[in-house]
């Protein structure tokens, strides 16, 4: 059931990314025509401009010497000018970033200890310093206390088992792998632009899944009792900011702070074969990662 739940997220996650890709790209195509066309126009008029300029030039030079000629390059720099300025602002250039990060994660539910998680994220330029990507990462989070430190025996009754009163459900857990699936919708803002060192501002968001494989604590159980864990399935949106730094051409820097948002939901185990609800978990914490990353 779990793995069907798993299915149907990522499937429709999937989807709604993929039409968002496309939706983009079709614009991106559509916009990119429209530039094209204009510069078309724009050096059609800049060439007869210049005939222009090169014939009443010719004639000023005559009458006027060259302060004439001073000014009328003076325009034609500005015009350069200004047309990289709108290149550079404006246009697309397709980039491709790719990085890897390390950082922790702080639960806000105080049953779990503050851990180490590590990922990978990939995004791409679909609008002008508008990026869409994926991320995954991975964190191995620890139970503070399970049932085997509460109550310093194991149980052997499965009634007791499934009303074990003053317990959190995570307490019958050693500690969860958890993954996170995200697609990513990221802005830049430039704060510092050069030829060598750029430094970016970056805000989004990531929404997708979150998955919990627990590990069920034995030592809390009496031989004989059958207890096993169930995976954890549910949605999660992180929204994020961080600044990026690119140090080389093709190689930045970066410090990105994040909170995961997860709705509380019961986590359900087996015993004896029969499956039993037990309490909410929050799942919800604060991020924070570093890393390098690459840019082509």
């Amino acid at each position: 059931m779990a793995r069907c739940h798993v299915m149907g997220w990522v499937g429709l996650l999937l989807f709604v990314f993929s039409t968002l890709l496309a939706g983009c790209q079709q614009v991106g195509e559509l916009r990119d025509t429209v530039l094209g066309n204009s510069h078309d126009v724009s050096g059609e008029l800049t060439s007869s401009s210049d005939f222009e300029s090169d014939s009443l030039r010719s004639i000023e030079d005559d009458d006027f010497g060259d302060d004439d000629d001073f000014v009328w390059r003076q325009e034609e720099e500005e015009h350069r000018r200004f047309l990289e300025e709108f290149e550079r602002t404006t246009m697309v250039h397709r980039r491709t970033n790719f990085d890897l990060r390390l950082g922790g994660f702080f639960p806000m539910d105080s049953d779990f200890n503050e851990t180490l998680s590590l990922g990978f994220t990939g995004e791409i330029e679909v609008f002008k310093n508008l990026y869409l990507g994926l991320s995954v990462d991975y964190t191995d989070m620890d139970v503070d206390q399970t049932i085997a430190d509460v109550l310093g025996s194991a149980i052997s009754d499965p009634a007791v088992a499934g009303a074990l009163p003053g317990l959190d459900a995570e307490q019958w857990y050693d500690g969860f792998d958890r993954y996170s699936l995200l697609f990513l919708f990221d802005r830049d803002q430039p704060i510092v632009q050069s030829d060598e060192h750029d430094l970016t501002f970056r805000w989004g968001l990531g929404l997708g899944v979150v998955i919990m494989d627990g590990e069920i604590a034995r030592d809390a159980f009496a031989q004989g009792l059958d207890v096993d864990g169930r995976t954890y399935v549910n949605f999660l949106a992180r929204p994020k900011i961080g600044l990026h730094y690119k140090f080389l051409e093709n190689y930045l820097a970066f410090l990105a702070l994040g909170y995961d948002f997860v709705p509380e939901d019961s986590l359900t185990v087996n015993i004896q074969s029969s499956r039993t609800k037990l309490g909410d978990v929050d799942a919800s914490g604060f991020t924070i990662f570093s890393g390098l990353g690459f840019t082509w």
